[in-house]
């Protein structure tokens, strides 16, 4: 059995037009994303690094893995970032997430859309997909890619990394143009 993920990184420029694509296979599962697993399937608790850097106790009982954020929510889900930072095991954020807005260095994020799981021979995957506009007055570079998620920490949520990649070779996203970032997520026995 083999867990396994990748990314596509989709450019379109005002038009609509594609002008980058780029697609890798995801080696970046880090820390929370381990622990998370482990205190949900023993259902107990695992202190771990938050987004900020704080830890708190990932609990076995509560859902650990939400990534649906909504619209203009920049805290969980799909992310990008212009860090370039090589992946540690240790990371629990991207090294410089794009903020969502419109003004300088920001992202529009958009809501999420999912393709539910399917079966293709000895493989099951899922997929989610995130557009981010960018009408930040001009071209942003993407170095990195992502997801955060929320979990249930004594009834407070609390935001967690559980993927980090690198994006090789960056992509730019043009003023008034979009990216989508799409993660597959599967599971070969």
């Amino acid at each position: 059995m083999r867990l396994h993920a990748s990314f596509t990184i989709t450019v379109r420029d005002r038009q609509g037009r594609q002008v980058a694509r780029l697609t890798r296979p995801s080696r970046s599962y880090v820390n929370a994303f381990i622990n998370g697993l482990w205190a949900e399937s023993h259902n107990t608790t695992i202190s771990t690094p938050n987004t900020t850097g704080s830890s708190f106790n990932l609990e076995g009982n509560t859902p650990f893995f939400d990534v649906n954020a909504a619209d203009n929510i920049d805290i969980y889900g799909l992310v990008l970032g212009s860090g370039t930072n090589a992946v540690a095991i240790g990371d629990y954020a991207l090294q410089t997430q794009i903020p969502h807005g419109l003004g300088a260095g920001q992202l529009d994020h958009e809501a999420h859309s999912w393709v539910a799981p399917t079966t293709v021979g000895t493989t099951r995957s899922w997929k989610a997909r995130r557009i981010f506009w960018n009408n930040s007055g001009a071209s942003i570079t993407i170095n990195e890619c992502g997801i955060y998620f929320r979990s249930n920490v004594g009834g407070v949520y609390k935001y967690f990394c559980a993927v980090r990649d690198l994006v090789s070779p960056a992509v730019t996203v043009p003023n008034g143009g979009a990216a989508s970032l799409e993660y597959t997520l599967g599971i070969t026995v």
